[in-house]
């Protein structure tokens, strides 16, 4: 797979009511010689943030991407670069704010000591 670069990227914001459902925003881009459309800026249930593909319903309820990578690594190449430049022009907090703090129940009780 060739490296390419994510450029041009404009961000819209979602309304307070998709944001309150994960949704921040949607961002066109171009990527080579393709300008990527409603790409889908959300956070995670986990607190992560990721970009989602746009894609459509068909009457059968099955869904179709209209543009994806094909792959992981050219997945997390455009994610990378779209999130990185949303942090930069401080739309999304920087990666060691976006994470919450947070240890897990095994991790409490091993390190409880018995009564």
């Amino acid at each position: 797979m060739t490296s390419l670069a994510v450029s041009d990227i404009r961000f819209a914001p979602a309304n307070a009511l998709l944001r309150s459902k994960g949704l921040l925003g949607w961002v066109i881009a171009n990527y080579g010689d393709l300008e990527l459309r409603c790409l889908q800026v959300r956070r995670t249930a986990e607190g992560r943030y990721a970009v989602g593909f746009p894609s459509r319903t068909d009457s059968n309820g099955v869904m179709h991407p209209i543009v994806r990578p094909l792959d992981q690594m050219a997945r997390a190449a455009i994610e990378a670069q779209v999130l990185g430049e949303l942090r930069r022009r401080g739309l999304l907090p920087r990666e060691s704010q976006a994470r919450p703090n947070r240890t897990s129940r095994s991790q409490d009780k091993s390190r409880s000591t018995p009564s």
